[in-house]
């Protein structure tokens, strides 16, 4: 969020191997997603395509499957896919769940027989939404996910929480909000999901990675 030009975005993604555990992530994610159920991952807050072009990736080497990439930043700008299995959308609504015949390029469109095979994917997102946002999005994306898997800033620790609330402020000019990995991890439980924690702290920032499963699967 809050770049938008072809500069920006490869500092960005410089950036993200000094600030971010993104190796510890993708370990992670490597570990605990079984990529060769997927047929969709629907990464929301996508900006620089970083972690849809590594989802993109994965799936391409199993079953085939495609990518969603949702920014609102994509109303003014589109970064260049590196893979052709990843499809750029402005908004969420974009998505027209139930309808089986909504479909992206390279995925499989998100109706009910498919609710099994999606997973969404939110990366330090939810802490610019309000909670009434970030809970109706899991609420509409819930019934139709296998893994929900959110990275976020954990502000339960106060000073690390809080340097990234200065850092928003300063770089972006933006005021963001606290998230609670356990007010979270309930959230998604009532849903249906079994959630895992993970604290990956790196420098001052506190991250933290939510990996949701739908129980019994």
């Amino acid at each position: 969020m809050g770049f938008g030009t072809h500069s920006l975005d490869t500092l960005r993604k410089i950036g993200r191997g000094y600030v971010l555990p993104t190796q510890e992530i993708k370990n992670l994610l490597d570990s605990y997603v079984r990529w060769e159920d997927l047929e969709c991952v629907l990464d929301f807050g996508a900006g620089t395509l970083f972690w849809s072009e590594f989802f993109a990736k994965r799936l391409s080497q199993v079953r085939g499957g495609g990518v969603i990439a949702i920014d609102s930043l994509y109303k003014t700008y589109k970064p260049t896919p590196t893979y052709p299995n990843i499809t750029c959308l402005a908004d969420l609504s974009s998505l027209r769940f139930g309808d089986a015949t909504q479909s992206a390029q390279g995925a499989q469109s998100l109706d009910s027989h498919s609710r099994a095979n999606l997973l969404f994917f939110a990366s330090d997102v939810l802490h610019h939404l309000d909670s009434q946002s970030w809970q109706g999005i899991l609420h509409t994306i819930a019934p139709h996910a296998r893994y929900i898997v959110i990275k976020d800033i954990d502000a339960t620790h106060r000073f690390g929480n809080f340097a990234n609330a200065m850092h928003d402020l300063l770089i972006n000019g933006e005021r963001v909000r606290s998230i609670y990995p356990k007010a979270l991890s309930a959230e998604l439980e009532a849903l249906g999901f079994g959630v895992q924690y993970f604290y990956l702290p790196k420098l001052w920032y506190p991250h933290f990675l939510l990996i949701a499963t739908r129980s019994g699967t």
